[in-house]
């Protein structure tokens, strides 16, 4: 259940950029403290990720080029969750950087 929650979040934050429900997003952020807070934040940016390298590979694929934003923002979404828990860094801070990422993305 867990995923299928991060995977329609994960959908609804890409359909809807570059705009963004700070909202929603803020429900997102606070359900990253606490004692499963880290499993929520990794799952989430791995659904993240894997959605956006769907959405290349199918862009590819239609005879579209590659988005080097894209490909940076799926690097720094794999690399951001063994950063965080290394560092001890706030996982609702990466959270709004992401966003930030993934809006710069969006708007090419």
């Amino acid at each position: 259940r867990k995923a299928l929650d991060a995977d329609d979040a994960a959908h609804e934050l890409l359909s809807s950029l570059p705009e963004v429900d700070r909202g929603a997003l803020q429900l997102l952020a606070d359900g990253f403290r606490g004692g499963e807070g880290m499993q929520k934040f990794e799952l989430l940016l791995e659904r993240l990720a894997d959605q956006i390298r769907h959405m290349s590979t199918s862009a590819v694929t239609e005879g579209g080029a590659p988005s080097d934003r894209w490909a940076q923002t799926w690097t720094r979404l794999m690399e951001l969750p063994r950063e965080v828990e290394g560092l001890n860094l706030d996982r609702a801070d990466a959270f709004w950087t992401v966003v930030a990422d993934l809006r710069a993305a969006a708007r090419g």
